[in-house]
Formats: C-alpha cells, structure tokens, sequence
C-alpha cells in the first residue's frame, strides 16, 4: 500500500495535472468513491490497472470496471513524474532533471523549517508538481507559488 500521505498529496492535486494521463497496465488507481459495483471498496482503495480496467484479488476478470479519471485517481509512479518534467522541458537530459531534483530537496531542507521528507515518492511528487503547476504542498493542500 502506497505512503499515506502521498495518496493524501495525489487526491489533493487539480484535475489538470492529470489532464494528459494516459492508462498504462500495473499503473496503480486511487478510487475515490464507494460504487455499490464494489462493495467493499472502502477495504480495498487502491486497484490495479489491467487492460484498462479496474482489477482487484477479490473480482474474476469479467466483473472488472473500466477505468477512468471520474472514479478516482491514478497514483503516478517516480518514472511517470519525472517523464511529465522531462516533457515539460522538452526532454531535457535525466540526470539534469536529477541534478535540479537533488538540488531542489537540499535548498528546501535548509529554507523550509517545515521540509519533511516523507519518501522519495512525496519530494518528487512535490518537485513535479512545482515545476508542472508553480503549486507547493503547506502539509494539507496544494497552494499557488
């Protein structure tokens, strides 16, 4: 199960930072409502994406939902964040992109009294959503820079 404070951080984001997301099989999906189609969904949050669908250990293939962005939402993977940066910068080199990341986590610990490095999962989060949106996490939501 994901770090509860970065699906915390993921279901406070703006639907726009999800605008261009394209489903991929093993992504892993937040939903954010109780379906009756789930019925006990509110033990079993996160869903796996297989064939675009919802799936779950507790429903055969043929009862599995479709999935899309009006049921909740996707939990981005490290790669998925720093490819929507890479992107956003037309594909700048990788290790620039980590160069700025590492940089970025080190000047925060030090002007950021309230910095709390939770994973690397949260600070990239956070980094790609700076970058992508000008939006910073205060501990509760995501505010304009």
């Amino acid at each position: 199960m994901e770090n509860e404070n970065y699906i915390k951080m993921i279901l406070a984001l703006p639907d726009k930072f999800f605008k261009n997301w394209e489903f991929e099989d093993g992504d892993q999906f937040y939903l954010t409502e109780d379906y009756e189609y789930y019925p006990s969904s509110k033990n079993y949050k996160t869903y796996t994406i297989i064939n675009g669908k919802l799936a779950s250990n507790i429903y055969a293939p043929e009862e599995w939902r479709c999935v899309s962005l009006d049921l909740g939402r996707p939990i981005p993977r490290q790669e998925q964040l720093q490819d929507m940066v890479i992107n956003k910068f037309n594909g700048i080199p990788e290790i620039q992109l980590l160069e700025s990341f590492y940089s970025w986590v080190n000047t925060q610990r030090y002007v950021d009294k309230k910095f709390e490095f939770h994973s690397i999962k949260c600070s990239m989060l956070r980094y790609a959503v700076l970058m992508l949106l000008r939006k910073e996490w205060d501990g509760e939501k995501w505010v304009g820079k």
